[in-house]
């Protein structure tokens, strides 16, 4: 009696190890996918730097320049490329961008925020109850931006800077079907200060950010 238990059980783990490799297989042979999408992130640098950099150069102007408004960036639209090598390692190429305008008469002010760089992506843990799947990410590249107020009489004041970044974090993706889903991410991206010559101020463009978004698997 023992034996035929003992036949029966080894039978069942062969066929329980069986089982498992071909759905694991079949898994994998899914593999490799092209995604893509787009999110968007809350990011809000501090610029207080900036703004007092700008508004010292206003002041002491001969005769004085008609006050702009403070710069505030709060947002960055990034669309993204990613790879996915298999179940846990991805690959993604970011391109963001952020911009903001002001006029009056003949005068203008405005930013743009420009990135491009690329992640590595490790998935954790996978929950197939909710279709839910969290990694950890970490990446860079280079990331500028330009700020730029005219004034009367063809006066203007510019600044423009590009450095290189990291950024680090995790990130949720949620399946809503086979093909669809929405993508949530929470990261910090690392900006060197920038000495800014013409304003001798700083530039701060490190900052939490925290965005959600959809993406496609092709």
């Amino acid at each position: 009696m023992y034996g035929k238990i003992k036949y029966v059980s080894v039978l069942l783990l062969c066929c329980s190890y069986l089982s498992f490799g071909q759905t694991s297989e079949a898994s994998e042979s899914e593999y490799p996918q092209i995604e893509i999408g787009a999110s968007l992130f809350y990011y809000h640098p501090n610029l207080d730097e900036l703004n007092q950099g700008f508004s010292q150069r206003e002041r002491e102007s001969v005769p004085p320049l008609t006050a702009w408004n403070n710069y505030k960036i709060s947002y960055l639209v990034v669309p993204t490329v990613v790879y996915h090598m298999n179940r846990r390692n991805q690959i993604a190429l970011l391109l963001g961008g952020s911009y903001g305008q002001s006029n009056r008469q003949d005068a203008q002010s405005y930013y743009y925020v420009w990135m491009v760089g690329g992640e590595y992506r490790y998935m954790l843990q996978s929950w197939r109850k909710f279709s839910a799947t969290v990694g950890v990410v970490a990446g860079g590249g280079i990331i500028g931006a330009k700020f730029h107020r005219s004034y009367e009489n063809n006066v203007g004041i510019n600044v423009a800077v590009s450095t290189l970044y990291l950024d680090g974090g995790g990130t949720l993706n949620v399946d809503l079907t086979k093909r669809l889903g929405v993508k949530a991410d929470l990261k910090y991206v690392f900006v060197p200060t920038k000495t800014l010559d013409n304003l001798g101020r700083d530039l701060l463009l490190g900052s939490v950010a925290a965005g959600i978004g959809l993406f496609y698997t092709l």
